[in-house]
């Protein structure tokens, strides 16, 4: 073990100071890189949030088009009674009426 211990080169403390500043400027370096990417996409996404928010006025205007023109197709199709259904409404059928709750005996 002493052969190999001896083969390594013993580093002076000024050795590792420098060898440790090296590499704490190197990390440093590539922390600020991070940091600006980060704060880089964070602006993109705020960018892409502030254009989703603005309403486009002529999708706006299609939008109220639109919804006048389901509702007004809503009222004609409720009108139209469909022929297997008929036009029935729950207050002409009652569920008295389907269902008898009587006495089964003396009927």
């Amino acid at each position: 073990m002493d052969s190999q211990a001896q083969a390594a080169p013993e580093l002076t403390l000024e050795q590792l100071k420098a060898i440790f500043d090296r590499s704490k400027d190197m990390l440093q370096r590539q922390i600020d890189l991070l940091r600006k990417e980060l704060e880089k996409i964070s602006d993109e996404l705020k960018m892409i949030k502030e254009k989703i928010n603005i309403p486009i006025k002529g999708q706006a205007v299609l939008k109220t088009e639109r919804d006048a023109a389901t509702s007004i197709d809503a009222d004609s199709t409720e009108k139209k009674p469909h022929p297997k259904v008929g036009s029935f409404t729950p207050e002409d059928v009652s569920i008295e009426k389907m269902f008898y709750y009587g006495d089964k005996k003396n009927e």
